[in-house]
């Protein structure tokens, strides 16, 4: 499984995306962990990045957003309990590295 992080510098949510993927990932010999500084406008077209971070597993961003504009800014995910989030839950990222 090949999971790539997206971002953009400074945002204050990648690193502790990171340490929830890596922990989840425990070791697991199976799994590449990556991560990418989308600096150039034009690899935010490239890459529909939908801001930062964006988790990428196998080429797919699982928690989609197809919504709203392709740009260098925050990005935020709507729990399960309807609260907004600077990344997902630890329970959303297990539910989309099993799948």
């Amino acid at each position: 499984m090949d999971i790539r992080i997206l971002y953009v510098e400074g945002c204050p949510h990648v690193q502790p995306l990171v340490d929830e993927v890596l922990d989840l990932c425990g070791g697991r010999g199976d799994v590449t962990v990556t991560t990418r500084d989308i600096a150039e406008a034009n690899e935010l077209e490239r890459l529909v990045f939908h801001g930062s971070p964006t988790l990428v597993i196998d080429g797919r961003d699982p928690f989609d957003a197809t919504e709203g504009p392709v740009e260098a800014s925050c990005r935020l995910y709507r729990g399960e309990d309807g609260l907004w989030r600077g990344y997902p839950s630890r329970e959303e990222i297990a539910e989309v590295l099993v799948k």
